[in-house]
């Protein structure tokens, strides 16, 4: 290509010339105001104007329009970056790519609108254009390059059109809303996810801070969600097996992560500066995960790891958790402390809660995390799943996977116990209400009565509480309908029914002489027992 030895000025705008295919572009310059760029100029022969170069507008913060003639075919890279004032662009039909970097930070645009011969937006195009609210795209778009529109915090109900093939990583990750055509064949945004889904893959593209995963998709691409701060919390749900490259670096709001078990990649720099991130769960079957995916989490408190041998990570991965306690599955605490990259943390603790069971065998608990009792007989966990007005028993039904800040009734020897940490996925429909912290009960609160597991005259049972009782934090209480109560209620304990044990036939005189209370069905302490089915320690007895 031959072209004139200098640039010429025409009109106030440079232009560099072919003389081949007599052919101008607009070049660098320092331009304000008003700018019209015509289809054609004169030096001693006409030249069409075809294109808008590289750099040409770039830093040009006083300008404040632009109208380009429908000759022109291409906008070069950073054509247009940092025109501050420039308030809206009118892409000509005959122009085929938005150019790298061509508008970012024009902060000051409101309104594109692109012509219908475009093929490529290609990435940065309109990086940082935070007043943009509305963008149309043609069905000529066949690709969109990544964080084309990234920083774009104002642009609402983005659509893809049927026409596009492929869209980068970060490209609207902190526009409010995201939907494909359904027409489009390669990409979707199933179930009304506000995600571009790759539907041959079932890989998410992008995201924004109201994308909802889908519980099909696979994985999670490379800075799918990167730089979305507006987006506070997020499930990953169990299909996805790969978390990408910076997949949500800087999704500054984000406050706690669970990774599930079929993860087998979590990629470098995953999570890095969630600044906002306090709290990552780790499920056991993770495999894998790179350097610096948690690097720059400044408020981590916690990460829980559910892997007994602890995976190989690199240097850096948790380089900001000194404040943050590592918590690892019982008896692995002492691999984790030992294992390379694993110490940078404050403290690691195994994940277990302490239960103190006392001489009268029973107690209430309630813990703020999810506890196993599928391990042991020796103490056992249980909910109270009904009660019985008419004859005031309490029906205690044994659980083994308890969920966190469950109210439950724990039965065993007087001891302490160490409970693992467990998944906590069983849903329980329980009577009994766990506090976490100190909590004053009255006696009647509304239309409920409120009963406390205590001891009274040597018997165990639940008891109304006395006006202004304090329950101490890591115990439950029984608010029973005050309107369903016994009339003999009074101050008598409700009889304990637990629906695991069997009913034992006994001679009244053998077994029953020793024993600490008697009680008939509907709650009735017995003095002189006789033949029938009674309540004695907290099990259903058949005195013969």
């Amino acid at each position: 290509m031959k072209l004139s030895a200098a640039t010429f000025t025409y009109n106030g705008i440079n232009y560099e010339l072919n003389d081949q295919t007599f052919t101008a572009s607009v070049v660098r310059g320092y331009y304000s105001g008003d700018i019209v760029i015509p289809s054609n100029i004169t030096k001693t022969y006409i030249y069409t104007v075809t294109s808008i170069g590289r750099n040409a507008f770039e830093g040009c913060t006083y300008l404040k329009s632009v109208s380009i003639a429908n000759t022109v075919t291409s906008i070069g890279d950073y054509a247009f970056q940092n025109c501050t004032m420039l308030s809206s662009i009118i892409v000509p039909n005959n122009v085929t790519k938005i150019g790298y970097n061509s508008f970012r930070g024009c902060t000051g645009l409101t309104t594109v609108s692109l012509g219908t011969s475009v093929t490529t937006i290609d990435e940065f195009a309109f990086f940082d254009c935070r007043a943009l609210t509305s963008i149309t795209f043609p069905n000529s778009v066949t690709s969109i390059g990544r964080w084309a529109f990234y920083g774009c915090d104002a642009l609402t109900n983005v659509v893809i059109p049927s026409s596009v093939v492929s869209v980068g990583g970060g490209a609207f990750s902190r526009c409010l809303s995201i939907s494909v055509d359904s027409k489009n064949k390669n990409l979707d945004s199933r179930n009304h996810c506000n995600a571009i889904i790759e539907t041959g893959s079932n890989k998410l593209l992008v995201g924004c801070a109201n994308t909802i995963i889908p519980d099909d998709i696979s994985s999670i691409g490379n800075y799918a969600f990167d730089g979305c701060i507006g987006m506070v919390n997020i499930n990953i749900p169990t299909s996805v097996t790969t978390i990408g490259i910076s997949a949500f670096e800087g999704c500054a709001g984000l406050k706690t992560i669970i990774i599930p078990g079929n993860v087998n990649k979590v990629d470098q720099w995953a999570f890095r500066d969630c600044t906002s991130l306090e709290s990552v769960v780790i499920k056991k079957g993770v495999t894998s995960i790179y350097q610096y995916a948690f690097n720059g989490c400044s408020s981590l408190l916690s990460v829980t790891i559910e892997i007994d041998t602890p995976p190989s990570i690199s240097t850096g991965t948790f380089s900001n958790s000194s404040n943050a306690t590592l918590y690892v599955p019982v008896g692995s605490k002492s691999a984790y402390e030992a294992a390379t990259c694993w110490q940078d943390f404050k403290e690691i603790v195994e994940m277990a809660d302490e239960i103190t069971i006392g001489a009268a065998g029973m107690g209430t608990y309630c813990s703020t995390h999810a506890l196993d009792f599928s391990g042991t007989d020796d103490v056992k966990a249980y909910i109270v799943s009904s009660f019985k007005p008419s004859t005031g028993e309490v029906t205690l039904t044994r659980i083994t996977d308890v969920p966190a800040n469950t109210g439950i009734v724990v039965k065993g020897n007087a001891d302490t116990y160490t409970l693992p940490w467990g998944p906590g996925e069983t849903i329980v429909s329980n009577m009994l209400v766990g506090v976490t912290e100190n909590t004053v009960l009255n006696k009647v609160n509304g239309d409920y009565t409120n009963y406390i597991l205590a001891k009274k005259s040597g018997n165990l049972g639940f008891y109304a509480v006395s006006d202004g009782s304090t329950l101490s934090a890591g115990k439950a209480y029984l608010p029973l309908p005050t309107v369903s109560l016994p009339s003999s209620a009074g101050a008598r304990g409700m009889a304990l029914i637990f629906d695991d044990e069997t009913t034992e036939i006994v001679d009244v005189h053998s077994k029953m002489q020793n024993a600490s209370g008697i009680y008939n069905l509907q709650g009735q302490r017995i003095e002189n027992p006789q033949k029938g089915l009674h309540i004695v320690n907290g099990k259903k007895i058949m005195i013969k």
